[in-house]
């Protein structure tokens, strides 16, 4: 089988909450962003579907024919009509609360709950049926006796972006000249649980590496941006750390069996990795990055100042929970691949580094040598931050972020879901 990503997807959505039809809109839907690691779990609905899903909708067959992407963009638009149109009209217009559990008002019921801000989607090519398979996951299941959106009077949409930041702090309404004018907008990629207005939010990461020229300009921007700080840090709970070490290896797993495109939409996928260790979560990197994160740092730390690998990451929401904080944070960080590509080979270099927006905290999250992960969260004053350590440390110039090859052969006898198993100190 293979799988297909595209933002054909995401404009759908889109132009179907934008324009208005059938729902009696609305003071706060949210435009709808795309995450690339959700159509890997569209595509294997199965094994790791833990949100809502809509039934992936089989076509009918394509014959002996090559499977083109005219294919999937086609069916893209048909399906996605068919899930928004196709449901039972047992909605009140006034309430709009979810009441009715059948399949056709779950699908349209996903799109239009007011708490999806992220969708995943993928197709699927199943050769012996000569059939197409398409599914979507969300970030969020709309609740059963709740309102899927709060409704207006027919035909309004959000006109002020006080409408939106209601919800999200720092979410726009979007204005005339924009296609989807009249949805909100935000920069997260999950609900956080306040509901008091602020500014926008500003997320910057980094991911500090060896070379002398980043540390002495990392040394240059370490100043702390909070004299106070609101929140004590009484480090992260056992289930988060779990968390962080199972969304790690969900990320390198998937880049190691090759699933995960490198650069742009249309560019090959990354190769395929040979040596790919298994991370798991180390109490002492814990410490060093909590340390860090409670100075309520600007930037990473220098590369001087510590022995390890660094990711960091701030958001300006002090009330976003940990959970939400630093998974975001690995979302964005991973996600860096998708925008600015590596070379073929693999290899860290100086180019590499100082291209725009180089994506050295995706490269850190994915050095196939390290295999300790901790990490720390702050709730600063004005902004939360996020920092998360590494060891062995990652992007060192002249060595390889992984080895290309076939999946697993550097493991020796044992290898799981595409990665060795780490060593034991």
């Amino acid at each position: 089988m293979t799988t297909l990503t595209s933002l054909k997807p995401l404009r759908e959505h889109n132009v179907h909450l934008a324009s208005g039809e059938r729902i009696r809109l609305l003071a706060n839907l949210y435009v709808t962003v795309f995450l690339d690691n959700l159509p890997f779990e569209a595509a294997a609905l199965g094994q790791r579907s833990v949100i809502a899903v809509p039934e992936a909708s089989s076509r009918p067959p394509l014959g002996d024919k090559p499977v083109q992407d005219s294919d999937y963009e086609r069916e893209v638009q048909e399906v996605m009509n068919m899930w928004y149109i196709r449901y039972d009209v047992n909605l009140d217009p006034k309430t709009v609360i979810y009441e009715d559990t059948s399949i056709f008002m779950e699908w349209f019921a996903n799109i239009i709950y007011n708490n999806t801000i992220a969708v995943g989607c993928a197709f699927v090519y199943c050769e012996d049926q000569k059939q197409l398979a398409f599914a979507c996951v969300y970030n969020a299941r709309p609740e059963l006796g709740k309102p899927l959106y709060d409704p207006g009077a027919a035909g309004t949409k959000c006109a002020k972006n006080e409408q939106c930041s209601r919800v999200i702090k720092g979410a726009e309404c979007l204005q005339a000249g924009d296609p989807y004018m009249g949805l909100c907008k935000t920069d997260l990629k999950e609900i956080p649980t306040y509901t008091k207005p602020t500014t926008k939010p500003v997320t910057e990461s980094s991911a500090a590496t060896e070379s002398e020229s980043t540390a002495v300009t990392e040394s240059a921007s370490t100043a702390t941006a909070d004299d106070t700080t609101t929140q004590s840090s009484d480090g992260l709970s056992q289930e988060l750390r779990d968390k962080i070490e199972d969304m790690h290896n969900y990320y390198r797993s998937i880049l190691a069996k090759g699933q995960i495109r490198n650069g742009k939409e249309g560019k090959p996928n990354c190769p395929t990795a040979t040596n790919m260790y298994r991370m798991r979560y180390d109490m002492t990197l814990e410490l060093e990055a909590q340390k860090y994160a409670d100075s309520c740092p600007s930037s990473s730390s220098p590369v001087s100042s510590r022995s390890s690998g660094e990711n960091y990451q701030t958001f300006s929401p002090t009330e976003i929970t940990d959970e939400v904080a630093i998974k975001n944070a690995l979302e964005i960080w991973f996600e860096q691949i998708l925008k600015r590509g590596v070379n073929k080979r693999m290899m860290y270099n100086k180019k590499l580094e100082e291209k725009p927006r180089a994506p050295t905290a995706f490269t850190q999250m994915a050095w196939a040598e390290s295999y300790k992960v901790g990490c720390g969260v702050k709730h600063c004053s004005s902004r939360t931050v996020v920092v998360c350590r590494y060891n062995p440390r990652g992007n060192i110039y002249g060595e390889l972020i992984y080895e290309p090859g076939d999946t697993c052969v550097a493991c020796g006898f044992e290898c799981k879901d595409g990665l060795c198993p780490a060593p034991k100190n």
